[in-house]
């Protein structure tokens, strides 16, 4: 067991990312402190909740599983598996509402950390004040990516449904 690395709570050292921008320039992403972490996930999670209340249409659980994805990310409110866990628990909603669920694709893996990276260059450190979701910031290149990331997934398993019907048909 490591000190700085606790297993079932929250980091306890700040942590951050290093980018590529635009213009080629090496930049540092510094997530949420240690000490506004509490606050910002308490936020997080009663957005979760909220969420897998309501009644969402496929379009808006995916862009539920978007911001979540987004607001989690961007905390990073564990010293590992942060992505993983944002990938599952923004999905949350999406199945609750009776959707499948958003599903990144491996190969889109470049596209996906430079879309994360650039919104959270943009939006800046969040802090208890900030809050999870600043007035300045905007999710609607990581939307777009969801949506078309859900349009694989659900050739997916229209393809597979086919193929089932096409065996059934054989026998």
């Amino acid at each position: 067991m490591d000190l700085y690395k606790p297993y079932g709570a929250w980091k306890v050292e700040p942590n951050g990312t290093y980018m590529v921008t635009e213009d080629d320039r090496q930049t540092y992403i510094e997530y949420a402190t240690p000490e506004d972490v509490p606050t910002l996930m308490a936020e997080w999670l009663g957005e979760l909740n909220r969420l897998i209340e309501t009644p969402l249409g496929e379009t808006e659980a995916i862009d539920a599983y978007a911001e979540l994805h987004l607001g989690f990310v961007h905390i990073h409110p564990f010293w590992d598996a942060n992505g993983r866990l944002a990938r599952l628990l923004s999905n949350l909603p999406m199945l609750c509402a009776g959707h499948l669920p958003v599903v990144i694709d491996v190969r889109d893996r470049k596209e996906y950390i430079d879309i994360l990276a650039r919104y959270e260059q943009a939006t800046g450190q969040l802090t208890k004040v900030t809050g999870i979701w600043p007035a300045n910031a905007s999710g609607t290149a990581f939307q777009a990516f969801c949506r078309r990331s859900y349009q694989v997934t659900r050739n997916l398993v229209e393809q597979a449904k086919f193929q089932q019907a096409k065996r059934k048909s054989a026998d």
